[in-house]
């Protein structure tokens, strides 16, 4: 109720029908009291009850206040009813995109004007600096008088952990502010707890002043409590800021590159955030494309997905900026990238390493935050900051005098990484990969080629008719993919020191497996794993350079992997898989199974390499021989040999139920993939490597048979991707929307189940 004025009861004056009413009250009472009603009547006793609190309310919500102080409700328009979406954009359109800025109108409405009345309101921040809050922030700025803007960051709610509501406490008075004008603000959003903030807000915090008027000059009007360089361009002039894909189903789409084979056509290279900023990082993620005829674009509406954003920055190099926290930085070189970054594209390719200076500086994202404190900032947002390009210039010309750096990298996580163990960040690791037989992408000498950018405008003309449209058509341009070029390979651009040592990687490569099957003890006429490791170490370094292998340098290695004073058994039966499904979050590419016994049988086995023929070759020629052998210790009374027995023959029954993909009774051992109609899902042990190591290592989780099988040693959970929750699922909890009505004391919500 915005003001009863121009309502029938808006004619009479308040005091005379609250009088009116308290005396017909006064006459009458419920008639159970006299042990004569009914319960109509007394319905009818607690409406007349309920006129007069509405009496009062609509009294309340008419006048005008010197004071009006709240926490408002929070509610975003699409968690809103229609009625309620309908009354804010007719009443309050600025304000309509929260609940909580149609109360701030609201409540400055029940404010005295011409100065005389002040509001002030505990909110979120995030209308500060979202775009959708624009006209908003012109229209307070330019009418009303901002007093103290206190930021309270994460933590501001006893009641409310973690960075869910990030709030700011608003002064405002309703007047308009008078040249001049200086807006105070406070930032108490270093404390963690409530308690914090309040202290600091009680004395002790800086208070800073800028022009009210001149915050209409920055970026979108949005509230900075710094002072704007507004005499320097913003980046946006010189670069064009793109948002990535969003797939819509993270677990069926994206995956880390080492799960499946990149390539240009089904699962290729996808940019995702960089865990700090360097030039060359963040390239973990692999996306499964299917040369962009799959699900992926086919189901996007459905999915509600953007599959497609940010296709005008494919195959151009800029920078790649995170959208959250730091914002830490990389190059980007044009692959497509993930919605959690963006692709920072110059206008002019000759600025892009002055760009990476200053993108890449402390100052950028001090600068960013500044103008926005959201969790998650906008791809827009990034540029709209003063730069200074003659500056950065100079700074680029000072550090890179022969140019950006081409792509390398010596971390195995990361495609661009060469495969040789000796310069790695994780020696072991690259060294056991090695063994099993595993080679890096860029080994591979092969990288997607860049989307056919040339073709945009025709494909923009293209009608309705075309696939791609159907699949975007309600989407913004951005959001459609140009046409996909004809699948071709072409060599990795690599740094000369990249391909330097994929060359001494070839003299490693008498100590692969021939299977990706390398067993722990020996079996099959085979040497050790930690013998034939060894050997692939000091050939590593002295194929490098005759001589660097030393006394210590083992030793030196296995201080950095945690295991100071073990042998390298040691660290491959205790350590190996633990730190292998760490350092490759949680989605290993080597499987290491055993028997439970740490004497027993054990194998570090290449997942890429484990098909049906090589898991029946893992069952009866390895672990067979082995308990061949525990067999004839039995025969001969060898200590521990009946034990080792009965735990290799319980781990092969269970290996051939996964071979057979079937059930012990209680859990089945068989594959199973959500995305998948039934007549396709896998019969046995039939895994497909696009469908990710988290589909696919089920079983062997299941039965136990890995070295580490539950968290947080290995943390994969499957949820609804076992079965659980789906759609059509009669657990599956309906849709709820929330009903609110606007009142002076706060807010009544009530859910209704759709």
């Amino acid at each position: 109720m915005r003001s009863l004025g121009g309502g029938s009861l808006g004619l009479f004056n308040f005091d005379a029908l609250k009088a009116l009413l308290e005396r017909a009250l006064a006459t009458e009472a419920p008639a159970t009291q006299w042990r004569t009603g009914s319960e109509v009547d007394d319905a009818s006793w607690d409406l007349a009850l309920t006129a007069r609190g509405l009496l009062d309310a609509a009294q309340l919500l008419q006048g005008r206040y010197h004071l009006v102080i709240t926490n408002v409700p929070y509610l975003s328009r699409g968690k809103q009813l229609d009625a309620l979406k309908d009354y804010c954009a007719a009443h309050y359109p600025d304000a309509k995109n929260d609940l909580a800025n149609v109360f701030l109108e609201r409540c400055l409405e029940l404010a005295h004007d011409r100065g005389q009345g002040v509001v002030q309101i505990v909110m979120p921040q995030n209308w500060l600096f979202l775009t959708s809050y624009k006209k908003q922030r012109e229209s307070l700025l330019k009418n009303v008088s901002w007093n103290l803007l206190a930021r309270l960051g994460p933590g501001a709610f006893e009641t409310i952990s973690g960075e869910v509501v990030q709030a700011v406490l608003l002064t405002q008075t309703r007047a308009p502010a008078g040249e001049g004008f200086q807006l105070r603000g406070v930032d108490a959003s270093a404390p963690k707890s409530a308690g914090g903030k309040a202290e600091l807000l009680r004395g002790g915090a800086e208070v800073v002043s800028v022009n009210q008027a001149g915050q209409l000059g920055n970026p979108d009007a949005r509230i900075a409590l710094k002072a704007s360089e507004t005499s320097q361009p913003l980046l946006i002039e010189y670069v064009d800021s793109y948002e990535g894909i969003g797939t819509g189903d993270l677990a069926r789409f994206q995956l880390l590159w080492w799960e499946s084979v990149l390539s240009s056509i089904i699962v290729v290279p996808f940019k995702t955030t960089a865990d700090v900023t360097s030039e060359y990082s963040g390239c973990t993620g692999a996306l499964v494309w299917e040369n962009g005829q799959g699900d992926l674009l086919n189901k996007a509406k459905e999915q509600d997905s953007r599959p497609t954003r940010g296709y005008r920055a494919w195959g151009k190099r800029g920078v790649a900026v995170n959208r959250m926290r730091d914002l830490s930085a990389s190059l980007f070189l044009g692959e497509r990238f993930d919605c959690n970054i963006a692709a920072i594209i110059p206008k002019d390719g000759c600025n892009l390493t002055a760009i990476w200076c200053f993108v890449s500086s402390d100052d950028y994202p001090k600068m960013v935050r500044n103008v926005d404190q959201a969790l998650k900032v906008t791809n827009h947002t990034l540029a709209k900051v003063p730069f200074d390009l003659a500056h950065w210039q100079q700074v680029a010309a000072e550090r890179y005098p022969n140019g950006l750096p081409q792509p390398y990298s010596d971390d195995p996580t990361q495609w661009l990484f060469h495969g040789h163990p000796q310069p790695a960040t994780d020696p072991l690791q690259v060294a056991v990969a090695r063994l099993v037989g595993y080679r890096w992408p860029a080994e591979q000498q092969t990288t997607p080629t860049a989307p056919n950018t040339s073709a945009n405008d025709e494909f923009q003309a293209k009608s309705a008719s075309s696939p791609l449209e159907t699949c975007a058509s309600s989407y913004q341009i951005d959001n459609i993919d140009p046409p996909a070029p004809a699948p071709e390979k072409a060599a990795m651009a690599l740094s000369d020191a990249g391909y330097a040592w994929i060359a001494r990687c070839t003299a490693l490569s008498e100590h692969t497996d021939d299977d990706g099957i390398v067993c722990l003890p020996p079996v099959r006429g085979e040497k050790p794993a930690s013998e034939r490791l060894l050997s692939l170490l000091i050939a590593a370094w002295e194929t490098t350079e005759p001589g660097s292998w030393k006394t210590g340098t083992l030793d030196k290695l296995l201080l950095d992997a945690g295991c100071a004073g073990k042998s390298l058994d040691v660290w491959l039966r205790d350590h190996f898989f633990e730190q292998h499904a760490k350092r490759f979050q949680h989605r290993p590419f080597i499987w290491h199974v055993w028997d439970g016994l740490k004497d027993g049988f054990a194998a570090l086995v290449n997942y890429h390499r484990l098909d049906a023929k090589n898991l029946e070759r893992l069952i009866h020629t390895y672990l067979g021989d082995w308990i061949r052998n525990q067999e004839a210790g039995v025969a001969n009374g060898t200590d521990g040999a009946p034990l080792r027995l009965s735990a290799a023959l319980a781990l092969k029954k269970k290996l051939e139920a996964i071979q057979l993909g079937e059930s012990d009774g209680k859990v089945g051992y068989d594959i199973f993939v959500r995305w998948k109609p039934l007549a396709e899902q896998p019969i046995g042990w039939t895994p497909d490597l696009n469908d990710g190591v988290r589909m696919n290592i089920r079983p062997f989780m299941t039965a136990e048979v890995l070295r580490h099988n539950k968290k947080p040693k290995l943390n994969i959970t499957w949820d609804k991707d076992r079965g659980k929750d789906v759609e059509s699922a009669p657990s599956k909890p309906r849709n709820q929307s929330f009903a609110c009505s606007i009142g002076t004391a706060g807010t009544l919500c009530s859910i209704r189940n759709e």
